[in-house]
Parts: C-alpha cells; structure tokens; sequence
C-alpha cells in the first residue's frame, strides 16, 4: 500500500490514543462523525486523511511504505517503538535499557516532569523493582550459600573452588537466559500467557534433568569432545531460529494440544543436550570427600538441573 492516510484516524486524550483502522479509504460521511465525535469529546484529533499530523514522527511513521523503513523511522527515536513480533511480542517495555544516551533521556524527561504517568513511567518502576530484586539475590546468595560454605571451599584446592563455581554459575546463567528467550518465543504461539511458563519450565527441568543422568556414560572429558557438543548447541540453536517462524505460522490455527506437542518437540531435544553436557564439564567435583561434596551441595547422583 503506498499511501495508508486514508485508512487511518487518530485522536487522543491526556495520554490516551485511539487510532481508527479501515480497510477501505474512510469516506467524507464517515469522517464527518468522526471529526464530530471529536469535536463534541473534547478529544485531540493526531491524524486523519484530511488532517495531516503536527507531529514530525508520527509524519514519518505513516509515510513509511514498508516494515524496513517504519523500523528505520521508530529506530530514530530514544524510546523502543519499533513493530513487536512473535519473536518480540513484549511492545509494552519501550525502554532501550542498553542505549546510555536513549536511557539518560528518559530519566532526565522524567526528572524535569515531562512524561508523567503512562507506559514510560510504569516501566522505569518496573525496571527499578527488577534491579531490586537482582541487589536483594545476589545478597541472599552471598549470605546463604556462599558464607555457610566458605569452610568447605577452603578445604579444597582454590583453582577447583573458583572452576567449580564459575561452570555452576554459567550453568545456571544458561538456563534462565534460555527460559526467558524459551518463554517469550512461545507465550504468543501457545495462546495465553500461563501456557508458556508452564510448557517452556516443564519440558526444560524433565529433558535436563534426563539429559543429566546420561553424563556417567557420555563423558565430554577432551577438549574435542566439548567443542562437537557446543557446535550441536549453536547449530540446533540456529536452526530452531530459522526454522520456528515458518512452524509457527504453519500450526498456529491448530489445536491447543497441537501447539503444546511442537512446542515440547522443539524445546526438549535442546533441553536433553544441555544437560546431558551440564555434569561432565563439572566432573572435577567427584575427586572431593564426601564431606567436601555435601558442602558445596554436589550430590552423589547427576542433579537435575
């Protein structure tokens, strides 16, 4: 469509915008209702075919012609207001947390008393009380797990203390950052919002934890062994990328149980890889005492990660 104008009304009020949508061209009837509902409301009318908009952006926004050049235009702006996808469904989050001068705008914005209430200052609380929560944890894991083990950690050599804890550590990294990319991926596919916890969480425990029981007979105990095992990572990795779009488009009007049965097909076989490779890569542990095995919380079977 190379002029969408004539599809489009836009009026607001206070921080509130309701954007009219037409298939076919507004007609002169009905944006005659239309500017008199306005009119009569006590609205501010932002867009209309016969209107053009005082705002330079949204100019740019609906001159855009295609999804290419409407990223390019919101890309120019210090909020993220570029188009959500399946692979980025969360549109409400418009802060750029990793651009500096995108983040120091807002704050100053806010400090000066622009922008007050709306989505922008919901998500600078909600980024604080996650920072806050992030400072409260890593307290809690200070004080009840690194403290009460520090006796432990002294009794065994200092170079197997500091490996164990950082393969543990990157361990446990690995899972949350594929839990969170796991449940945003899939929580608009699965339909509802508790779908996808429950899914993406289940299938991830039972498949890494069955992947874990498999490391006393599939040792990774060469440096060769662990680069085939992470390049069948990174290669499942990128071609569930690749290839999930297209299922998803495929499925999507399908069954609720359907979507739950490829979304397990798709996350379990990765989940089972990496726990199969989890234990192994911490096998260094198995030399400790046992005294020294119930210090750092190291079982005697494969965990379950």
């Amino acid at each position: 469509m190379k002029d969408v104008r004539p599809h489009l009304f836009v009026a607001s009020t206070n921080n509130i915008a309701t954007l009219g949508l037409s298939k076919s061209p507004f007609t002169e009837e009905q944006l005659r209702i239309l500017h008199g509902t306005v009119r009569d409301g006590g609205f501010t009318e932002l867009l209309s075919p016969d209107h053009p908009p005082d705002s330079q952006l949204l100019l740019q926004i609906v001159e855009s012609h295609d999804l290419v050049s409407l990223n390019r235009v919101l890309d120019s702006t210090y909020l993220d207001l570029t188009v959500p996808t399946d692979s980025r469904p969360f549109f409400f989050n418009q802060l750029r947390i990793f651009d500096m001068r995108s983040l120091a705008t807002v704050l100053r914005r806010r400090m000066n008393g622009q922008g007050e209430g709306g989505t922008t200052a919901g998500n600078l609380i909600a980024s604080a009380v996650l920072v806050m929560i992030l400072l409260i944890s890593i307290v809690a894991v200070i004080a009840t797990i690194l403290v009460p083990l520090r006796s432990a950690a002294l009794e065994c050599p200092r170079s197997l203390a500091i490996a164990g804890s950082l393969c543990f550590s990157l361990i446990g990294m690995g899972f949350i950052l594929a839990g969170i990319a796991l449940l945003e991926y899939f929580s608009v596919y699965l339909g509802h919002p508790i779908y996808s916890p429950g899914v993406c969480l289940f299938s991830l425990i039972l498949a890494s934890g069955l992947g874990s029981l498999t490391s006393d007979w599939l040792k990774l105990n060469t440096r060769g062994k662990l680069l085939v095992w992470g390049g069948i990572v990174l290669a499942y990795l990128v071609v569930m990328e690749r290839v999930l779009p297209s299922i998803f488009q495929a499925t999507s009007d399908r069954e609720r149980l359907v979507r739950i049965g490829v979304s397990l097909a798709a996350i379990m076989p990765r989940a089972f890889h990496l726990g199969s490779g989890s234990p192994p890569e911490c096998g260094s542990f198995r030399r400790l005492t046992l005294s020294q095995r119930r210090g750092f919380g190291v079982p005697t079977a494969p965990p379950a990660f």
